[in-house]
Order: C-alpha cells, then sequence, then structure tokens
C-alpha cells in the first residue's frame, strides 16, 4: 500500500514553523532519528484529505465538466436523413430539435392553451405528416397556410384522420411557429433550415 504522502530522511535541523510552540519544542530536543517519526505523528494529527476523497473531489470536478459540455447535437437540428429516420423511431430523436418548412393540411384544433396542427413537412409531395402542438391558440393560422416550425420532437401521435385511417406520425412541441410564404416553403434554396 502506497503512503498519502512523502517525507524524507535528512540530518538537518526540523523546520518547525507553523507546528505549534509544543510540538516545536519536542521536535527541537529529539535525537536526529526521532525527528523524523515525530514530524510524521504531527503530520497524521493534521488529518490529511483520505484518498478516496481526492478522488471523489477529481471525479466531481469531471462531471460538472461533461455536464457543461451538454450534448451538442441537441440543439442542431435534424437533418433531411435524421427526419425520415424519425419516423421509424420516434423515441430515438425524443428532446431532439426540429425545424420544418411545411403545409398545415386539416383545420387546426384549439384546445386548453394549445394549437394542434397537421403538418406536411414535405409540402411537395404532401408527405412526411407530423402533429405540431404550440402553446399560442390565437395562432392566425389555417388550412392551407404554409409555416416555418421550430421545436422539439415529443413522442408519437395516434388517432384517425379524415378519412377514416389509423395514423401514427410524430409529434413536435413547437417553440416557434410563423406563417411563412408558399414560395418559401416550397422553394428549397429559399429556406434556411428543414427538411
Amino acid at each position: 500500500m502506497k503512503p498519502f504522502f512523502h517525507f524524507q530522511l535528512s540530518r538537518s535541523p526540523v523546520r518547525t514553523a507553523g507546528l505549534g510552540n509544543a510540538n516545536s519544542a519536542a521536535l527541537a530536543d529529539q535525537s536526529p532519528e526521532a525527528r523524523p517519526a515525530a514530524a510524521v505523528q504531527t503530520v497524521l494529527k493534521q488529518k490529511p484529505i483520505p484518498l478516496f476523497a481526492a478522488w471523489l473531489l477529481i471525479a466531481a470536478a469531471f462531471l460538472l465538466l461533461l455536464a457543461g459540455c451538454g450534448k451538442p447535437l441537441d440543439k442542431e437540428p435534424l437533418t433531411k436523413e435524421q427526419f425520415r429516420a424519425m419516423y421509424s423511431n420516434v423515441k430515438a430523436y425524443k428532446g431532439r430539435t426540429v425545424e420544418l418548412y411545411g403545409e398545415i393540411f386539416a383545420t387546426p384544433q384549439r384546445l386548453d392553451e394549445m394549437v394542434y396542427l397537421q403538418v406536411y413537412a414535405d409540402p411537395v409531395n404532401q408527405e412526411q405528416s407530423v402533429i405540431v402542438a404550440f402553446k399560442e391558440p390565437g395562432l392566425d393560422v389555417q388550412n392551407g397556410d404554409y409555416v416555418y416550425v421550430r421545436g422539439k420532437v415529443n413522442d408519437h401521435f395516434t388517432g384517425v384522420n379524415r378519412f377514416g385511417n389509423k395514423l401514427r406520425v410524430p409529434r413536435i412541441v413547437a417553440q416557434e411557429v410563423e406563417r411563412i410564404d408558399p414560395a418559401t416553403a416550397l422553394t428549397p434554396s429559399r429556406r434556411r433550415v428543414g427538411p
């Protein structure tokens, strides 16, 4: 077992500063061979930090450093490929940021303090439908409007569409919904981001 501290044996006079008057006098009166043992006893009385406490402090500092880093991918919007993959495994993308340009294809539902939109994330092909939940029931949008949405993937929404077909689509909790012109939504080169 390795010691917590290391001291060097020497025949030089013992430095007694800071050890207190009683300890200083006791060390000065001892023979040179007895001085290191007395010095060790004095050091042990000062209760050094145990090795496990030092490792604990190092581990805590490391964890705080990692926590400060966060997950940079959570802040970056999903790529087109990730957005498509999200449909088969929404749980894997839960909490990830989504930005999309889409077309509202049903009448917005306003319930409590929320508005729910059914949006085609691919308005050109009328595909990749998502449910967008936004905490702004007074949002001025309607069926056929084009919107820019920024939010986070939440879960699957299971329901029935207007044709009676069962659907299971990703639900996006939006932090921002903005009505945009159709040219921006339908022309990928004019978009800032999105699938």
